[in-house]
């Protein structure tokens, strides 16, 4: 009976023992589960700053592009009016040496 009864409390002390470890891991798993979670947070975040910056950067260079079309197109432009004036010139000349000559 003695046996018996050293065994049963042996079974009881080593269940007790499980279960004292089931739950230590438990609470390990618990915080590593936060953990990670933080972790996928803070990665996300990080993500989206990093996203936002190179759109900024990105917006940016869009924006300077556009003043500089609008820069070329507004030579481009002028060009073409002094490319008229002097058609323009070159016609009054050509009058007035007709009217000179001839």
């Amino acid at each position: 009976l003695a046996l018996s009864e050293r065994r049963e409390e042996g079974a009881h002390h080593t269940a007790s023992l499980v279960e004292h470890e089931l739950a230590t891991v438990r609470v390990r798993v618990t915080e590593l589960e936060g953990a990670l979670a933080h972790e996928q947070r803070t990665r996300a975040a990080e993500e989206r700053r990093v996203t936002e910056g190179y759109t900024g950067l990105l917006h940016a260079e869009m924006v300077k592009k556009n003043r500089l079309l609008a820069q070329l197109e507004e030579v481009m432009q002028k060009y073409a009016r002094a490319c008229t004036l002097l058609d323009e010139a070159v016609a009054d000349k050509e009058r007035a040496h007709s009217m000179l000559v001839g």
